[in-house]
């Protein structure tokens, strides 16, 4: 993989960058950084200040960055993988910034991913985020900026993302999106990160056994999870349940 261009279009479009990236601050994040992934090459769009992008770059941190060249599709970097949990204790400690969670999808050849971020002392604040509103958010950056990154990247100028355009952007995270529990799914999802079983969580709440067995299901559905673990995970990394 070429690394000359990872961040040259986000430095030279930074201070565009940080005005689109303003709207982020009203859902409580402060950093996106968006991937954009062919075979050969990688280009980064982030409105981390101009001096972490040049930092990034020039520590060679892609070669350990887990957004680049895995096989995750759809939400990631929850805390579960040994290599993330790793990148992201690294980022903290260079740069002050917690990593929140991430998402991935593909066009063709070219695979679409970000990962959200906020300061570390902001990071107990956030709350509520809405996945639409962030997924919505990427695709408007990978709109406006595709044709900056395919003057650099030629596969990107090859790629669906220019021949054939919004068509196939407005299909990226379609399949994945997720849906907030509800207070009592989010109630029930809490506990459970505690290691209560559902008898425990039924006294507590005092919810029937099966509507605990229905709150913990439904939130699974909601979270896009197998397990509950993943649920909690999940429901933790976006700031719905502490």
């Amino acid at each position: 993989m070429t690394n000359k261009s990872i961040n040259s279009v986000s430095i030279k479009k930074d201070n565009e960058i940080q005005r689109d990236c303003f709207f982020l601050k009203q859902l409580g994040i402060d950093y996106i950084s968006l991937y954009l992934e062919t075979p050969l090459n990688l280009s980064v769009i982030s409105n981390l200040p101009c001096e972490m992008k040049m930092a990034y770059r020039d520590k060679e941190l892609f070669h350990e960055d887990p957004m680049i060249r895995n096989k995750k599709h759809g939400l990631f970097m929850m805390k579960r993988d040994i290599k993330e949990e790793s990148f992201s204790n690294k980022i903290k400690s260079i740069f002050s910034i917690h990593n929140i969670y991430a998402r991935s999808s593909s066009i063709g050849a070219t695979k679409i991913s970000y990962v959200l971020g906020c300061r570390t002392s902001d990071y107990p604040q956030y709350c509520n985020l809405s996945d639409r509103s962030i997924i919505n958010f990427s695709k408007f950056l990978v709109k406006k900026y595709r044709h900056d990154i395919s003057q650099d990247l030629c596969e990107i100028k090859m790629s669906p993302i220019n021949l054939v355009g919004d068509h196939f952007i407005n299909r990226l995270f379609s399949d994945e999106q997720i849906e907030k529990p509800n207070y009592g799914e989010l109630a029930c999802l809490s506990l459970a990160k505690e290691g209560l079983d559902m008898i425990e969580i039924s006294i507590l709440t005092e919810y029937k056994i099966n509507t605990v067995k229905s709150n913990l299901k439904n939130a699974r559905i909601k979270l896009h999870a197998r397990k509950t673990i993943d649920a909690v995970m999940t429901a933790l990394s976006m700031g719905w349940i502490s």
